[in-house]
């Protein structure tokens, strides 16, 4: 008889993996992988041959092995769907249901180890089973990257130097060394109009600082897109998007996009300073990206590093914790560690009589957060022309900080209205900006270009969240016109010296950012595309501008 082979543990401890990777292809690389599969395998081995030796038995140390890893990347999946299951008003749910779990393995353990049935026939079918999944999730992989790559090359080739209007630059703008150029987005900043519309905040306090330091505000600003990705890609590309709703195309032009490659052309250097948004945290292209995973982990000891990080559910978009809330570790989701606090938590001073706060899941994005502003106002000068790229989180939640600069965490921020939550954090957010344009101007050799912008403005997520997938928040066209107007005014300030504001006006919007910085400052000749916001209509498949009626 054909000697049975015990795979499908091994093959099941990598299919979870793989498929959650094809859920999230566009946001994830291949290489993010590679740990998490080695860790699976490794411990998969470990389980099946102590199993082995308690069973004496191949398949049934295989068969166990197998419900083993099941039930553990199964479990975090359950536990979404279920967790705030109510019987009688009582939430029957949380992590009471890990003992579920238990009795299945234990019961199965038990059975496995009295019965005398053959079981090789079904070990047969889980071997199939296993290896037709992972074949059928491989193969979707690799028809994705592909397509990735294709994109890849069409987005290098719309960005490149030698296509497009870029040929209209004839370098015959402002004489002498050009000034190095920064851009600040700070995410989710809603425009003053907006705020006070629909925040009842008064935000003329800071706009008149800008205006004072000598920025032209454009109040009347509206983001062009409704997302980042659509938004930030079409300002660095400073054109409008066309074709297919596709995120591949959006993520492959925040790393590769217009500007850098002009700006590059003409001997500038590239700083990029990304967030914890995996699509934009590194650019491949930059000559320094700022150590973002650093900056996160300096404020937490190594042993208490995966409490912290990967067991918690901070915001940091990686695949290890994307995958972790899919297994067993997401009943630790709602832990929160107690450590000693970091050196920015004791900022401002704690009173004497005011116990110190402890840190908390968002410690290391405070650190994180606190040293990108700190770096930001001491970029080198080296006597070279530098283009800095940031993308600051700020306002966007989580709100790390209340209006004064004390950590809020998270379960403080949880007993606090969101609108009043997000009004405190621009408050804060307008102190470190105010700072940092000093800090920027102080350490410049020659006078910079500063453009301060948010892609987006506030979002509504505790109720878009509670809504589910009713409406899902991507669908802009489906919300209320409140809530689009907040979402699309956004704070736009340029920073231009030298430059004629009178060219400039009260609507302009980001995609034309750079048309004007580029005309005076390098003599091109771009046109100013009419400024407009786009929604997509998922169900005609196509872009379509809105009206005033957004306004």
């Amino acid at each position: 008889m054909k000697k049975h082979i015990i795979f499908h543990p091994f093959l099941l401890a990598l299919a979870p993996i793989f498929s959650l990777l094809y859920a999230n292809i566009e946001e994830i690389s291949f290489r993010e992988t590679i740990v998490p599969s080695i860790v699976s395998v490794a411990a998969t081995i470990i389980i099946y041959f102590g199993l082995k030796l308690v069973l004496k038995s191949q398949i049934k140390a295989g068969l166990m092995a197998s419900l083993i890893v099941l039930l553990f990347f199964s479990y975090g999946r359950a536990y979404t769907q279920i967790s705030e299951a109510k019987l009688l008003g009582v939430i029957v749910g949380r992590n009471g249901y890990l003992l579920f779990f238990a009795a299945i393995l234990l019961l199965s353990l038990r059975w496995l180890k009295k019965t005398d049935r053959k079981l090789s026939d079904f070990s047969r079918a889980i071997n199939a089973f296993a290896a037709s999944w992972l074949v059928l999730v491989l193969v979707q992989i690799g028809y994705a990257d592909l397509n990735q790559h294709l994109v890849k090359s069409q987005v290098s080739n719309m960005v490149s130097p030698e296509t497009g209007d870029l040929d209209t630059s004839s370098d015959s703008g402002q004489p002498g060394r050009k000034p190095d150029i920064y851009y600040l987005i700070f995410d989710r900043y809603s425009g003053t109009p907006a705020l006070a519309d629909f925040m009842d905040f008064d935000n003329s306090e800071f706009m008149n600082y800008l205006e004072n330091t000598g920025f032209y505000v454009a109040s009347d600003s509206r983001s062009n897109y409704t997302t980042s990705q659509q938004s930030i890609s079409s300002s660095l590309s400073f054109l409008y998007h066309k074709g297919k709703n596709s995120n591949t195309v959006f993520y492959e032009m925040l790393s590769d996009y217009r500007v850098w490659r002009f700006l590059k052309s003409r001997g500038y250097s590239f700083y990029h300073f990304g967030s914890w948004w995996a699509r934009i945290k590194e650019n491949r292209f930059a000559d320094y990206n700022f150590p973002y995973d650093t900056a996160l982990s300096r404020s937490r000891p190594a042993s208490r590093y995966l409490a912290d990080n990967l067991l918690v559910g901070t915001p940091q978009t990686s695949f290890t914790l994307l995958l972790l809330k899919t297994t067993v570790f997401a009943a630790a989701s709602d832990y929160e560690p107690e450590a000693k606090a970091d050196k920015y938590q004791r900022k401002p001073k704690v009173a004497e009589n005011k116990p110190k706060p402890k840190a908390d899941k968002y410690s290391g994005l405070r650190t994180a957060l606190l040293e990108k502003f700190d770096e930001l106002g001491k970029i080198p000068q080296d006597g070279k022309p530098k283009f800095v790229f940031a993308h600051m989180l700020i306002p966007h939640e989580p709100y790390l900080f209340n209006e004064f600069g004390e950590p809020l965490s998270p379960s403080e921020g949880g007993k606090i209205r969101e609108e009043e939550n997000y009004v405190n954090y621009i408050k804060f957010a307008n102190k470190k900006i105010r700072k940092l344009i000093e800090e920027i101007i102080a350490n410049s050799e020659r006078p910079p270009v500063i453009i301060v912008q948010a892609d987006e403005g506030y979002t509504p997520t505790r109720r878009f969240q509670k809504e589910g997938n009713k409406k899902n928040r991507s669908l802009w066209s489906e919300r209320s016109g409140d809530d689009l107007k907040l979402h699309l005014s956004i704070l736009n300030a340029y920073y231009l010296p030298g430059f004629d504001k009178s060219k400039l006006y009260k609507s302009v919007s980001p995609v034309n950012s750079f048309r004007l910085v580029f005309n005076h400052y390098f003599g091109t000749e771009y046109p100013l595309l009419k400024d407009k916001t786009f929604l997509y209509d998922s169900k005609r498949k196509k872009w379509a501008a809105i009206g005033d009626e957004a306004k």
